[in-house]
């Protein structure tokens, strides 16, 4: 039969245990919900920084955009002037490349005062007035106002479909007006870092974790460092569209094949995600809970042989006499 004392030396023991591994369960539950809050505050700063940029970006953009038509006109202003010295050069075509050349511009037209295109460096499009094509019809207000300078945004250029500024004016004697084509190139690379794949590219910095953003109506992926992933549903990438509108907080999900955290938040028409892979984001936690389990062996230990040294001391010894 075990004597008092063995039998009261293991139920401390075993209790001891008991509240141990219970211990371990919240600390572990406890570093989990910190990695992951730790995730979903790392996400949210990486979306202000996001909107910060794309809002410098766009003044940027309206700054160099303002400039650049100003500069459209300039072009267009110039061409009028040298035409006007020498009127000879509007039925040379040879003479008008030149002239574009010397301007810097890549397409001259000319429209008498009715909108019909009849000189310029384009010929195929001899004949056209402001009614035959939606790019031409933009400038038809100048034709009642001869005081009108018009710059048209970037569009296709009717050639070869390439982008292209265009800006008319009419000459010094309001005979014939001047339209010039201008391709936007440094424009287009301005406008390219307001495009979100780019924004994404900035924050490239951990293999573990990518970017996405998602359009609100088609639940396509508009942008992404995963330039695979551009252009597909959402769904075929793993994500489950009612969490990323519900779920702000953020969720588990496989994406890419990869057991992941994402936090998505709505930025204008589209929502922009941070995605974590679980095997980075719970890292640490491997190589800490074996450290926490022996220091709580270590105390279990102690504790147990201190009670056992009380309990012997002042219960069971007196529990005999």
């Amino acid at each position: 039969m075990q004597s008092l004392s063995k039998i009261i030396g293991k139920r401390i023991c075993c209790i001891t245990w008991i509240l141990s591994l219970l211990l371990l369960m919240v600390l572990l539950t406890f570093q989990l919900t910190h990695e992951r809050h730790k995730a979903y505050l790392d996400a949210n700063r990486t979306f202000l920084q996001m909107e910060q940029i794309l809002a410098e970006n766009q003044e940027e953009l309206v700054k160099i955009e303002e400039a650049y038509k100003l500069d459209c006109i300039h072009a267009a202003e110039e061409v009028s002037r040298i035409l006007d010295k020498n009127p000879e050069a509007i039925y040379s075509i040879d003479r008008l490349k030149q002239i574009a050349e010397e301007t810097v511009v890549d397409e001259i037209h000319i429209f008498d005062q009715k909108g019909e295109l009849f000189s310029g460096t384009e010929p195929q499009y001899y004949g056209y007035t402001m009614d035959s094509i939606e790019s031409m019809n933009f400038f038809k207000p100048m034709l009642t106002d001869k005081s009108l300078q018009m710059v048209q945004d970037v569009t296709e250029n009717m050639a070869e479909g390439n982008p292209m500024q265009y800006s008319a004016v009419w000459n010094d004697s309001g005979r014939f007006i001047i339209q010039v084509g201008i391709s936007p190139v440094y424009f287009m690379l301005a406008s390219q870092k307001n495009d979100i794949s780019y924004i994404f590219s900035l924050f490239r910095v951990n293999p573990n974790v990518s970017y996405y953003a998602i359009d609100e109506k088609s639940e396509v992926i508009i942008g992404s460092n995963r330039l695979q992933a551009v252009g597909i549903k959402c769904s075929d990438e793993g994500f489950q569209f009612e969490d990323i509108k519900n779920k702000p907080k953020g969720f588990y999900s496989k994406i890419n094949g990869q057991n992941s955290f994402c936090v998505f938040k709505k930025i204008g028409s589209s929502y922009i995600g941070r995605i974590i892979s679980i095997n980075y984001l719970y890292q640490d936690i491997p190589h800490l809970m074996p450290l926490i389990l022996a220091g709580l062996m270590i105390i279990s230990f102690i504790l147990t042989i201190l009670i056992r040294g009380y309990m012997d001391r002042f219960v069971v010894k007196k529990s005999r006499m």
